[in-house]
């Protein structure tokens, strides 16, 4: 065995109040000479943490590691007494990259506050309830962001930083058709990177797994484009799940009815999973930017870069990911398909966590929506593959609410998941 440079990274910020901080003390890091497995052994101390593995080769990440077992990339307790271990297949990782790692290589393990954990969260949905799996960065995901891997048989999700930002929904315009408020967001929370897919939705809806379908099966049968055809109450139900923003007798806001996709993907992930706020959906697809567009598109070229429309996929539904992406990695925000949130349509008052209405122009914390049915529409966003270029530049701004039925049965309508963080 030879023993490797280490660095250890713990976490600098207060953790939580009452707890210590959680310290990561490095006790070895070694590599097998004949297998190139390499063993890492830690102990942490002071408060529980999300604990990331990343391997450094003349200072470069080496890219996502995804032969990793033990305590790393998850949520470890701490216990002074507790010898954790990560262990790393790096010849079958990298077969044909990976020799010996030298003197130059360095493992860093870095412990993340739970309230505040990497940018990256991922659930596999090929084993039931096997809890989260984190990456500090996306060189960290393993096999790439873009990896059809994220589009099947796991849900990749980004950390959106919206905690305590003030900023403008709406396009700005003020009119009766696309009016905007300022909006304070109170918590950071996961969406996910891509819309969910054909193949995602089917997985979690199944009582099976076919552990011998590769990747390239997925994508022949034709199942990385994002899951349509999807009511919003076959989302969350239409009953306990359609009270949003109100709570059904002896039930929580956020419960829906058994039998939904979101049943199915909080039973199998032990997530609490759900559709984003309008509010949460046009933060993370503003993605800091103020314009129309998230790459500042201001003709048909420019919206191709980013946007499937009528003229680009002749209203055909396209696979995820093939666009560019916005400011913070998420694709297909724009285009392709509409995508459902949680609230219902207003033009007029907008509503916060605690019912209190905001007159347009106003300011309003964590908003819901309107509490009650105006017109029997929830929100859509994002346009799709069936609007044309200057259609979607007329209707879909970053904000606009597309006017969606209660029960839409629609051809370009899916949704993307979100998880709030506490």
């Amino acid at each position: 065995m030879k023993t490797l440079g280490i660095v250890c990274a713990g976490l600098l910020a207060a953790c939580e109040a009452g707890a210590a901080d959680s310290t990561v003390e490095l006790l070895s890091v070694a590599q097998d000479a004949a297998t190139k497995n390499v063993t890492v052994t830690y102990r942490l101390t002071g408060a529980d943490a999300i604990v990331t593995l990343d391997v450094l080769t003349n200072g470069v990440s080496v890219g996502g590691v995804a032969f990793v077992a033990g305590d790393a990339n998850r949520l470890v307790s701490a216990d002074e007494s507790a010898v954790r271990t990560i262990a790393w297949a790096a010849a079958k990782d990298r077969p044909d990259e990976i020799g010996p790692l030298g003197d130059a290589a360095r493992v860093v393990v870095q412990a993340w506050k739970p309230s505040e954990p990497p940018p990256y969260l991922c659930l596999d949905l090929m084993h039931a309830n096997v809890g989260a799996t984190y990456y500090a960065g996306p060189a960290a995901v393993p096999g790439g962001v873009t990896s059809d891997l994220y589009k099947t048989e796991r849900l990749l999700m980004r950390r959106i930083p919206a905690k305590g930002k003030r900023w403008r929904i709406g396009s700005g315009l003020d009119t009766g058709d696309f009016p905007s408020w300022y909006v304070t967001l109170t918590k950071d929370y996961y969406l996910g990177v891509y819309p969910v897919t054909e193949a995602q939705r089917r997985l979690i809806r199944s009582s099976t797994r076919d552990f011998a379908k590769t990747l390239a099966d997925y994508a022949a049968a034709g199942l990385l484009t994002p899951a349509v055809k999807v009511a919003w109450t076959s989302v969350r139900g239409s009953t306990i799940g359609a009270a949003y923003p109100s709570a059904a007798e002896g039930h929580a806001r956020t419960d829906v009815d058994a039998g939904s996709d979101l049943a199915y993907w909080r039973s199998f992930t032990g997530q609490n999973l759900d559709l984003p706020t309008d509010a949460q959906w046009e933060f993370a697809a503003r993605a800091g930017t103020s314009g129309a567009f998230y790459n500042g598109a201001a003709n048909a070229e420019a919206l191709d870069e980013i946007a499937w429309t009528k003229e680009n996929a002749q209203g055909v539904v396209q696979p995820v990911g093939l666009k560019a992406p916005n400011a913070l990695g998420l694709y297909d925000m724009i285009g392709n398909v509409y995508e459902h949130c949680l609230d219902w349509l207003t033009l007029g008052a907008y509503e916060d966590v605690n019912g209190t209405a905001v007159a347009v122009g106003g300011d309003v914390t964590d908003p819901v929506g309107p509490s009650g049915n105006e017109n029997n529409w929830r929100v859509r966003r994002g346009g799709s593959c069936g609007e044309p270029w200057n259609s979607i530049f007329q209707m879909a701004y970053c904000r606009v609410r597309y006017l969606s039925f209660d029960n839409p049965w629609n051809a370009v309508t899916g949704y993307r998941l979100c998880v709030e963080l506490p």
